[in-house]
């Protein structure tokens, strides 16, 4: 379950830091060879940690794989659902910030070196935080998936990936305190729906509220 989330951070820190290092351009050939790099390492590296590891039974090594791929496609959907009825992003209320993040994953991907350039001053350079959208402008340049598509995946990809690693860390605590493979299961949907699904409630007490008059 954590196989993603860490692939795509092992992937992706050595092309940001060489194009911080400025050791050469932000470009989908770097990219594609960083995942490559990557899969080649868990490829030959795979087989001698497997010997390292408790052998299980085989339904229960089934489980193992199936529950958190199960619950990466599950919250994958929902959250796509969300966005499909609302791909605008823009809160009726509050408003929101998805100028403000649109502008600055094109900024990233958009740039040679980092830090990217600042979308809203002119031969300036972005002086906030911007991991979290290179990961997506990652994602963007491996795949040529345009940013204004990409940009309504990249909300469901990351609560995928959160439930998915959510799931397997949630179910190992369950595993090694119960010794119990039923209760492991529990535990990591537990953990998805914890971290996933029901957040700070505030949302469910603000629908139950009804919306405010304008």
């Amino acid at each position: 379950g954590l196989a993603r989330a860490l692939a795509l951070v092992a992937a992706a820190y050595p092309v940001w830091l060489g194009a911080s290092l400025e050791l050469f351009r932000f470009r989908a050939v770097w990219v594609i060879f960083a995942i490559v790099a990557v899969g080649v390492i868990g490829w030959r590296l795979g087989p001698r940690a497997a010997r390292s590891v408790v052998r299980l039974p085989w339904h229960e090594t089934n489980r193992v794989w199936l529950h958190p791929e199960a619950a990466f496609w599950l919250v994958f959907l929902i959250f796509l659902t969300f966005r499909l009825i609302n791909p605008d992003s823009w809160h009726p209320f509050w408003g929101g910030e998805k100028p403000m993040e649109l502008a600055q994953i094109n900024a990233i991907a958009r740039s040679a070196y980092f830090p990217p350039y600042d979308p809203w001053y002119s031969d300036g350079y972005v002086n906030y935080y911007y991991y979290g959208f290179y990961l997506v402008a990652f994602l963007l340049k491996a795949t040529g998936i345009p940013a204004e598509i990409g940009f309504n995946l990249a909300l469901p990809t990351m609560m995928g990936l959160l439930a998915s690693g959510g799931f397997t860390v949630a179910a190992a605590l369950a595993r090694g305190l119960t010794r119990s493979p039923r209760m492991a299961l529990v535990g990591g949907w537990s953990g998805v729906v914890a971290l996933c699904l029901i957040g700070n409630l505030s949302a469910l007490r603000r629908l139950l509220d009804g919306v405010p008059a304008r």
